[in-house]
């Protein structure tokens, strides 16, 4: 029977967060969704803004036609790059700047360009960054990260 175990489910988010408290603190149904989900809908002006680029000559460059690709991409897909990048499809409730790690010290997305130009992006979950290849053009940047968004 489902009811045993939603019992138990609720036990336990009621022990993490008793529900005297949920009822005082006067959050909504959103609200509270976005404090235990965290946020889906990624503002990529905001996600360029906390980005942190390697230095290097093509860095900004190359930095630049990701995030243009990535406001052409669907919300879907953006939680897929993001996800690839951090482990996380979703940003915590605070956004951007709530990224931390376990000791509570944030951890900035990055994006470094290092490698071949004939390799696929890849990713450090536990720092937040994206390694990009240093590409020739917004068009192969494009292709490759095509790939990731199919894969990740």
């Amino acid at each position: 029977e489902v009811r045993v175990e939603l019992s138990c489910v609720l036990q336990g988010f009621w022990e993490v967060l008793p529900q005297d408290l949920l009822k005082s603190s006067g959050l909504d149904a959103e609200e509270l969704r976005m404090l235990v989900c965290g946020v889906t809908d990624i503002n990529v002006d905001d996600w360029e803004k906390h980005a942190a680029m390697s230095v290097g000559t093509r860095s900004g460059e190359i930095s630049c036609w990701f995030f243009d690709w990535l406001r052409q991409q669907s919300v879907e897909a953006r939680g897929r790059v993001l996800a690839f990048c951090t482990g996380s499809s979703r940003l915590p409730a605070g956004g951007w700047d709530s990224l931390k790690d376990p000791q509570g010290a944030p951890i900035p997305f990055r994006i470094t360009i290092v490698g071949e130009k004939t390799a696929l992006p890849s990713a450090h979950t536990c720092f937040n960054t994206l390694v990009l290849p240093p590409v020739e053009s917004p068009e192969e940047l494009a292709a490759k990260m095509a790939v990731v968004d199919k894969f990740a």
